[in-house]
């Protein structure tokens, strides 16, 4: 089921943005306030899209700032297709979305990208993993794990399904953990993955179930100030 979430000022995060084929309309200024949890001073990360096939397009951000634009020491973020798939930055529709938050859903890698965030800060955090799509929506497998190496732990519930469809310009979760539950709810455009420990994760996003989904960010949420 998909349920509308509020957003939660004053959390502490860390947000990546994945910067889409029109750069012009799809990179978010430090001032820009975006997300779930509205934050500024998103990180952007542009993937190199010289591979056609996509198999070998990625990218890495070796230095990342939080929400209040100060270093999180030791964090980065990469990223890489999953095995056997491929990632292309792409361009989503506006899906009624306006301002930053449109900025945010405009920006798109996918289908199948694998996301390893490492050096997270906080004791216990929430993961927002926010899709995005063209005029036709689509469907998505979404999974996170810890890295390789990693302490900690991530949510028991691993894994969700995302069914990308008009909400409105409204950020909308889903709680759907099969892909049937998915086809039969109303929709959904992000999922959020609750209090994890690990300090390193890798999230694997496969948009390619029907149709094409991208993937516009990820936002790293200390769970002090996440959902309860």
């Amino acid at each position: 089921m998909a349920l509308l979430i509020p957003a939660v000022a004053g959390a502490q995060s860390i947000g990546v943005h994945f910067v889409g084929k029109d750069a012009s309309s799809s990179t978010l200024a430090k001032a820009d306030k975006a997300g779930v949890v509205p934050q500024k001073h998103w990180n952007n990360l542009t993937i190199d899209s010289s591979d056609p096939n996509g198999h070998s397009n990625g990218g890495t951000l070796y230095k990342l700032t939080n929400n209040n634009g100060k270093a999180v020491k030791g964090a980065s973020v990469s990223v890489t297709a999953m095995a056997g798939h491929g990632i292309w930055a792409g361009d989503g529709a506006s899906w009624g979305f306006n301002g930053a938050n449109l900025t945010l859903q405009k920006g798109t890698i996918g289908p199948c990208p694998q996301i390893t965030i490492k050096g997270i800060p906080y004791a216990r955090y929430d993961v927002y993993v926010y899709a995005t799509a063209g005029v036709n929506g689509g469907l998505a497998k979404i999974h996170i794990s810890r890295a390789a190496g990693s302490t900690g732990s991530v949510d028991h519930t691993s894994t969700y399904f995302c069914n990308y469809n008009w909400q409105g310009g409204n950020f909308v979760v889903s709680r759907a953990t099969t892909l049937a539950a998915a086809k039969t709810s109303k929709g959904s455009n992000y999922v959020v993955f609750k209090g994890n420990t690990a300090k390193n994760i890798t999230l694997r996003c496969n948009g390619a179930l029907a149709s094409w989904i991208g993937f516009s960010g990820v936002q790293i949420v200390d769970a002090a100030h996440g959902r309860k």
